[in-house]
C-alpha cells in the first residue's frame, strides 16, 4: 500500500519497485505476445501441411502462459505454480526459431 507524504509540499510517497516489475512484466509480456501472434498467423500462411502445427502450437503455449501468469496472480503466487509459470516462459524464449 502507498504511503502518502506527511505534509502536502513533499509531494507523495515513492512508490515500491515491486509495483513497476509487476507493471514493466505485464508491459514486456503484451508487447512479446503482439509479435508472437503476429509472426504465427505469418508462418501460419507459408507453411504448408504438418508444419502448420509449429505455429498454432506457439499460440497454444502462448495461452497455457496466460493462464499459468494469471492464476499465480489470483491465486497470491504459489510457489510451484510461479516457478512452472518462469520455467514455461523461459522454454519458449529459448526455443529456436525456424
Amino acid at each position: 500500500m502507498p504511503r502518502l507524504a506527511a505534509v502536502p509540499w513533499q509531494g507523495p510517497a515513492p512508490v515500491p519497485l515491486d509495483i513497476y516489475m509487476e507493471f514493466g512484466h505485464r508491459v514486456i509480456a503484451a508487447v512479446a505476445s503482439v509479435f508472437l501472434l503476429s509472426l504465427a498467423a505469418c508462418r501460419y500462411r507459408k507453411y504448408e501441411g504438418p508444419a502448420r502445427a509449429v505455429p498454432v502450437l506457439a499460440i497454444l503455449l502462448l495461452l497455457v502462459e496466460i493462464g499459468m501468469g494469471g492464476a499465480v496472480v489470483l491465486l497470491e503466487t504459489p510457489v510451484r505454480l510461479t516457478t512452472v509459470h518462469f520455467m514455461t516462459g523461459c522454454w519458449c524464449s529459448s526455443s529456436p526459431s525456424t
